[in-house]
């Protein structure tokens, strides 16, 4: 992703590009929309209702060099904000038009989506939403090319949130998902006949979820909030708790963990000092009981061990058979050098 503002277009920050800018070269220059995408950051995602961008991002990914100059304004505007902050920087070698960071392997997934599904992170509560695929997601968000119901049912359940909050890191209170350290080593549920209902219950809960937060005007952050709050009697919070409970109980089902009971109760995130807190708002999550989550976290470790195991004996019996031919391949030979001196 940029790693200076120069490649931005927006209102807040005074040492990015102004919207009216934006306007103006599009205004001269058409095609210069072809190579300023929509931008989207954590904010977005977390405070407005539909996810909406607010900030673009002038992208040259995949244009050739002779290609660029058909875009004369947006190089000149780059050379004059990025190349000045680069030149004596870490960031020397790259070029104005460059990202610090990209992702030529994502950008290729994204070619047959219409939408990823992302997890912002840092966040107070562990959620996701979708954000069309032309719509560049800032670090350290963490992107997943999925833009099925029965994916985003997984990743908002809350047996994937108690693997999250073990595995992820955190700054101050909140959540930080990294993929690495948290997606990469959860292990997701058998293939069964469980993937329509996954669907069923994941679009449910989202486009409920969408509708209420456009009624009230309020972000997953603000709902969410509502959501963990035990005083809150809003019959719609009500409903998307009860919603997410349905989800829960699939994706429950999906790992044959019919067993587990899925009642919640409002609990302290973690211990504080009653004396010290004083009137200060308490720390209170809508959760499973402790006794349930240690229970799904003891079957998701006891699942990845299996799987590790498992893929250790594939990994076993994939070398032994390629050593196998190996060895035919080179007693082959040894055979053919001997039949051409006989």
């Amino acid at each position: 992703m940029p790693s200076a503002p120069g490649f931005l277009f927006e209102d807040e920050k005074t040492d990015a590009n102004p919207l009216a800018d934006m306007t103006r070269l599009i205004s001269q220059n058409p095609s210069n929309a072809e190579r300023i995408k929509p931008f989207i950051g954590g904010d977005e995602i977390l405070t407005d209702p539909q996810q909406r961008h607010c900030r673009f991002v002038i992208d040259f990914y995949g244009v050739r060099e002779h290609e660029r100059q058909k875009w004369p304004d947006l190089l000149k505007l780059l050379e004059e904000k990025v190349y000045k902050l680069r030149r004596n920087g870490r960031l020397a070698d790259l070029m104005p038009w460059e990202f610090e960071r990209d992702r030529p392997d994502l950008r290729e997934k994204l070619k047959d989506l219409t939408r990823v599904l992302v997890f912002p992170s840092p966040c107070g509560h562990a959620v996701c939403a979708f954000v069309p695929r032309d719509t560049l997601v800032s670090n350290p968000h963490c992107v997943f090319t999925q833009e099925d119901f029965a994916f985003f049912a997984l990743i908002q359940s809350r047996v994937h949130e108690v693997w999250a909050r073990m595995f992820s890191s955190s700054l101050k209170d909140d959540l930080r998902y990294t993929p690495k350290t948290t997606f990469q080593t959860f292990p997701l549920p058998p293939q069964s006949g469980q993937q329509q209902e996954l669907e069923r219950v994941g679009k449910n809960y989202y486009q409920f979820r969408v509708q209420l937060m456009v009624k009230n005007n309020e972000g997953l952050t603000a709902t969410y909030n509502r959501f963990h709050e035990a005083t809150e009697r809003d019959p719609d919070i009500i409903k998307l708790r009860a919603l997410h409970a349905d989800m829960d109980r699939a994706v429950l089902q999906a790992y044959g963990w019919t067993d587990i009971k899925t009642e919640c109760e409002f609990l302290l995130d973690y211990e504080i000092d009653a004396d010290e807190w004083g009137d200060k708002k308490k720390p209170y999550r809508y959760h499973w009981s402790d006794d349930v989550r240690e229970e799904v976290l003891a079957r998701l470790l006891e699942l990845n061990r299996e799987r590790a195991k498992e893929e250790a004996r594939s990994a076993a019996t994939a070398t032994k058979q390629r050593n196998r031919k190996s060895r035919e391949k080179r007693a082959s030979r040894i055979v053919d050098s001997g039949d051409m001196f006989s």
